[in-house]
């Protein structure tokens, strides 16, 4: 079983990178694959870089050269509710574009051609990670994150993305693409954010101070889902 594993920055990958053995790279189109052990598990591990057109195309390079049975997506996202605070978790229940519209030709706003509204997480993935958070002391919730090409800095563009999606937990700039390209190839996939800015908060300069606490929230977990999957193929 080879499990994908994909961030956007370096700081939310160099945790695990630090951590793999046996290390073999492959740099794909700009995109460094790291692939080897951890935690007893064939893993690869890149870095797809900011936003929905490098998810999305990184994703289908893993899909192409690596085959994996699962994808774990970790990394950080703006809290859109409130008592959160940062460094706590969002697990995907599902995953959506903010940012789409083709409405004026009939289409419900974040609706493609073709496509669900909404890209659903596994249920046995959402279930591993439940497990695994009750092990940690790291307070979490589950449920919506959107996904556009945007970093969300004020009300207006929060009430927007509310407006499509009432019941959003976070807003980041790549799940939904990972998350498209995964339901494609029928790959099971989760997203597993913390959340380095919240809208209450200053927020460009929140997502600075706290991106590292944020990616080594979200490490800590992965670490623990692969502690309870199985080691078999």
């Amino acid at each position: 079983m080879m499990i994908g594993i994909i961030g956007a920055m370096a700081q939310e990958v160099s945790l695990l990178a630090s951590m793999i053995n046996n290390p073999q790279k492959q740099i794909i189109a700009g995109v460094e694959f790291i692939q080897g052990e951890l935690q007893g598990h064939q893993v690869v591990l890149l870095r797809s870089g900011v936003g929905k057109v490098q998810a999305a195309m990184a994703t289908t390079l893993l899909h192409e050269h690596y085959k994996p049975s699962l994808i774990i997506n970790i990394g950080s996202a703006g809290g859109l509710i409130s008592g959160m605070e940062i460094g706590d978790i969002i697990i995907s229940s599902e995953s959506g574009h903010h940012d789409v519209d083709l409405s004026p030709i009939g289409l419900e706003p974040a609706v493609l051609p073709d496509l669900p509204k909404t890209f659903p997480s596994d249920p046995k993935l959402i279930a591993l990670v439940e497990d695994a958070l009750t092990e940690l002391d790291i307070n979490s919730k589950i449920g919506l994150i959107a996904t556009g090409d945007a970093f969300i800095a004020d009300q207006k563009q929060v009430a927007q993305i509310k407006a499509i999606f009432p019941n959003v937990l976070a807003v980041e700039m790549e799940a939904a693409a990972i998350a498209q390209v995964a339901h494609l190839y029928q790959t099971p996939f989760i997203v597993m954010r913390a959340l380095s800015d919240l809208p209450d908060k200053e927020m460009p300069m929140s997502f600075v101070e706290y991106l590292d606490l944020a990616a080594k929230n979200s490490s800590q977990i992965v670490l623990k889902v692969l502690d309870k999957l199985p080691t078999e193929a």
